[in-house]
């Protein structure tokens, strides 16, 4: 693989991610409750109280979370791209032929 085609330290987290199937679906959810458990808690304890301020609180919490997962998101989408771009590259090179030993 050449030099142009070498992926960024970001881009082998992207790769190392994806081979790890069974730790990103656990981290995964983790991250998804870490969010959704304390904003329907709030919401709850909002509805209860009669304070609709909280509940501006839960849902905002619930805002925060799905904007930066569409941001995250898209910049996911441009390094798989970037990486899918190097891949069809380094398959296009022709292969190395090693130099015989004749002697």
């Amino acid at each position: 693989m050449n030099e142009a085609n070498d992926f960024t330290p970001g881009e082998k987290m992207i790769i190392n991610y994806y081979l790890d199937r069974g730790r990103r679906y656990s981290r995964q959810v983790v991250a998804e409750l870490f969010y959704l458990i304390p904003s329907i808690g709030i919401f709850i304890y909002a509805f209860y109280a009669e304070n609709f301020n909280l509940g501006g609180v839960a849902f905002g919490l619930i805002l925060c979370r799905a904007s930066y997962v569409l941001v995250e998101g898209q910049e996911t989408n441009e390094r798989l791209s970037s990486i899918i771009h190097k891949y069809e590259a380094r398959l296009a090179e022709p292969p190395a032929i090693p130099a015989s030993k004749e002697g």
